[in-house]
């Protein structure tokens, strides 16, 4: 592969898997050009794992000549580390806004963020959105369940304010998902009380279509929380703003408020 993959959009524009029109577009293109780009991420990361050496660097425009001149080895694997740290995220995303959501094939990336952060923050650094991101995977994986439920309580001890709440409410509700596939209705109820609750309090903090677009898949991830007659007479109430931004724009934007590297 040479340079950054790149996909064409229905608008016939030509851009980079890691550009902002396809972030924003991603979840209304047809599954198969949702397909072909995951497959081209997926093939990007296999090279920079594989590869990854100063020159490959450079010659895909991460690094000039000077800089390479400059940086020590250790400098350049942090650039790496980066750099695959994002491509694996952009990843994660694409799969778990694909349709239907492709999240629980995001074990390998996800888990590859997350052990990165402890390996580079120690043992008991939480990357706290891509924890919950792999609680959702691991949630939707048969025979990982108890892995599941305590990679959720995990990332749940860690919330803190700044922490994206619409990822936070999909994971409370794919967490009650769970929790009722295992016959724990009681635990589940609660999940979903709690995040009723959230939603209802917070009403002018996310719009009733961003909340509806988060929680509602193909194994009914939010029936529970989004039929509720609290909730409906909640939206219903709420006055919908047409030019409310799409789901995949107000994930992105959000998903990591508390990454623990800066993006190239």
């Amino acid at each position: 592969m040479s340079g950054i993959p790149q996909v064409t959009l229905p608008s016939g524009d030509f851009v980079s898997i890691f550009s902002d029109q396809l972030y924003a577009a991603f979840a209304t293109l047809p599954p198969g050009s949702q397909r072909k780009t995951i497959r081209h991420v997926e093939e990007f990361l296999d090279e920079l794992h594989a590869n990854g050496s100063l020159s490959h660097l450079v010659s895909l425009g991460y690094l000039n000549e000077s800089d390479s001149k400059q940086l020590s080895p250790e400098e350049v694997a942090k650039v790496r580390e980066t750099i695959l740290d994002r491509t694996a995220w952009q990843l994660t995303i694409y799969l778990r806004h694909s349709t239907p959501s492709r999240i629980s094939e995001a074990l390998a990336p996800l888990t590859f963020i997350v052990e990165t952060c402890k390996r580079i923050n120690g043992s008991y650094a939480i990357d706290v959105v891509p924890t919950l991101f792999l609680a959702v995977c691991l949630s939707r994986i048969a025979g990982e369940e108890e892995a599941a439920l305590q990679t959720f309580k995990q990332a749940f001890l860690k919330i803190r304010p700044d922490i994206p709440p619409l990822n936070i409410i999909w994971a409370r509700a794919n967490k009650a998902r769970l929790l009722r596939h295992m016959h724990r209705t009681a635990e589940a109820e609660l999940e979903e009380n709690f995040t009723r609750q959230w939603v209802i309090r917070n009403q002018s903090k996310l719009k009733p279509s961003l909340v509806r677009s988060s929680l509602s898949d193909d194994v009914d991830t939010g029936a529970y929380i989004l039929d509720h007659p609290d909730v409906v007479q909640s939206f219903q109430k709420m006055e919908e703003n047409d030019s409310s931004e799409s789901i995949t724009t107000a994930m992105i934007k959000m998903a990591r408020a508390d990454s623990m590297r800066v993006l190239l």
